[in-house]
């Protein structure tokens, strides 16, 4: 299995947000990624996040797995990745160091206007996490008291 199974293409992040169609997507990618194992491994469990990732690479994920990407992971990944990626996108290495990306058009933000920037996807992107979890919670929860109930017939 692939350690670089995205859970969220760069087309979903495009479209879900205010990104311009103009990035190039191996700008993107790192920061999914990067996103997707900071904050999501955490959140999903090591087994769970494995087998979502074995299974978009075999293409045979479960009802339940499919609802659980899509109606949970993919907005928590979408504002995490969100909130990386201003100082990313801001910033370059090249061979002189470090510089900061300017246009002749445009008015480059603050390093301090990033740091707001990100902390607000940030803080969007812990709402979803937060409901991401409840609802594993609630899943096992049910699981739990389902095979309780089954077994006390």
């Amino acid at each position: 299995m692939s350690a670089n199974i995205l859970f969220i293409s760069e087309s979903i992040l495009k479209s879900r947000t205010g990104i311009s169609a103009a990035i190039d997507g191996n700008q993107i990618k790192p920061q999914i990624k990067l996103a997707q194992d900071m904050y999501l491994q955490t959140a999903l469990g090591s087994t769970l996040y494995l087998r979502l990732q074995s299974g978009i690479e075999a293409n045979n994920l479960s009802a339940n797995e499919t609802v659980l990407l899509d109606s949970y992971v993919t907005d928590c990944l979408v504002w995490f990745t969100m909130s990386l990626l201003p100082m990313s996108l801001g910033y370059q290495f090249f061979s002189k160091g470090v510089l900061q990306k300017t246009s002749e058009e445009s008015q480059t933000p603050t390093r301090g206007d990033l740091e707001l920037i990100s902390s607000n996807y940030k803080s969007t992107a812990e709402f979803y996490k937060q409901r991401l979890i409840n609802y594993l919670r609630d899943r096992k929860s049910t699981r739990l008291n389902s095979s309780h109930d089954q077994r006390s017939r």
